[in-house]
């Protein structure tokens, strides 16, 4: 093993590839209830499969062969040469991470594949871990990454790389053919395909960050008119020849010229503009966070929504007047009026067949764990698997000692 004599390593900027969870290159195919929170693309393919059941969630959007896809995967491909940066550690082929933990802040490289059969911790508060590979990635099952910052940890992958059952991996995989999430793997990061498909199967790909290291250049920007300009030539052109320049470890300054006004506005201002432009503004604002997505957004008319309490359950009912391409709808239930704490509790399909329809009934009987006050939120799921939560401040609070009935919450 070579070492160098101090650790190093810069995170590339990723533009507008930051907002994607997920980047396929031929395909991204799902089996089982998968969960992206963050957007979901593919470029030059157009198929996505899989979702439903599996759910882009907010502030997720779905991009399918479209421009900003397109964007993404150049600056997908630009991050990928610019994480080929000078090892401090060099590895044989086949080198196991786990008998290395814990591992500071470097670049770690392997001349052929890295392996994972346990746990690999990270330590240090904050710095970069780049782990490069001239091949694979593959992780056994159970196995794990801890610590670090996961907006800081980089796999550059020279094949295909393969998350193994039930393993809790972190950090931004960057591969140069395909990745795999095999049943029940968890990603705490990103997978970003440069020339291959991306295959999830009933996986949760989030991405976590105690220092978000573009928070200020970010905020700095513009992101309103840039929403919807996403991939213009202007954020190509500017990032070849001078990304290995600027892009040293105290680079946040020189960030802000390519990447303020084109990363942030991707999941904000382009989201909430398509709810279907009908009545009220109650179910406008939270039942809309796809409108950029390729496939047309789902049309809900909801009648009402209420609760009311009998012993220690829960009835929920609700109904609708007007259905279009709705799978189905979710409930969450919390024990405070906020949905980032609520926990999924039930699934019901859609009543209509093929989700289209005039509208029906619905009805639900939940058992809270403990006497007290709780809120529910209804959202719906359209057939292409995006969905929309209806307004936290339309959520119904029900305390064991009375009932509250909401009417009418409107149409998007």
């Amino acid at each position: 093993m070579a070492t160098a004599s101090a650790p190093s390593g810069t995170s590339p900027i990723l533009v507008e590839a930051e907002s994607y969870s997920v980047l396929g290159y031929s395909t991204v195919t799902s089996t089982g209830p998968t969960t992206v929170t963050g957007d979901l693309g593919v470029y030059p393919g157009s198929a996505v499969t899989g979702f439903p059941p599996g759910i882009v969630g907010p502030p997720g959007v779905l991009h399918a062969a479209d421009g900003h896809a397109a964007a993404a995967q150049i600056d997908n491909s630009a991050a990928f040469g610019f994480l080929d940066q000078p090892c401090d550690f060099t590895y044989p082929d086949g080198q196991d991470l786990t008998p290395l933990s814990p591992l500071v802040p470097g670049v770690y490289c392997a001349i052929g594949s890295f392996a994972l059969t346990g746990n690999l911790t990270l330590t240090g508060s904050s710095g970069v871990w780049i782990f490069k590979s001239d091949s694979t990635l593959i992780t056994s099952s159970g196995s794990s990454v801890t610590g670090g910052d996961p907006c800081n940890v980089w796999w550059r992958v020279g094949s295909s790389a393969t998350l193994g059952t039930a393993s809790e991996f972190r950090g931004n995989i960057l591969a140069f053919a395909s990745i795999t999430l095999t049943s029940g793997a968890n990603l705490n990061g990103r997978a970003l395909a440069q020339n291959g498909a991306v295959t999830l199967d009933t996986n949760n790909v989030y991405l976590s960050c105690p220092v978000a290291p573009t928070a200020t250049a970010t905020s700095t920007g513009t992101p309103t008119a840039t929403s919807t300009g996403t991939p213009t030539a202007t954020a190509t052109a500017t990032r070849t020849p001078t990304a290995t320049a600027t892009r040293t470890p105290t680079a946040t300054a020189t960030r802000t010229p390519t990447a303020t006004a084109t990363r942030t506005p991707t999941v904000t201002a382009t989201r909430t503009p398509t709810p279907t432009p009908t009545p009220t503004a109650t179910a406008t604002s939270t039942s809309t966070p796809t409108p950029t997505n390729t496939p047309p957004p789902t049309a809900v008319e909801l009648l009402y929504f209420m609760a009311s309490w009998n012993g220690q359950t829960v009835l929920l009912n609700w109904a609708t007047a007007e259905e279009i391409d709705n799978y189905g709808f979710n409930l969450y239930r919390a024990p405070v009026d906020d949905f980032s704490l609520a926990q999924l509790i039930h699934f019901e399909p859609s009543a209509i067949q093929g989700g289209t329809g005039s509208g029906a009934t619905y009805r639900y009987l939940d058992m809270p764990p403990v006497q007290g006050t709780w809120w529910y939120w209804l959202a719906d799921i359209d057939t292409h698997g995006i969905q929309t939560v209806y307004n936290p401040s339309v959520a119904i609070a029900v305390q064991f000692q009375t009932q509250i009935y909401l009417p009418w919450m409107g149409k998007r």
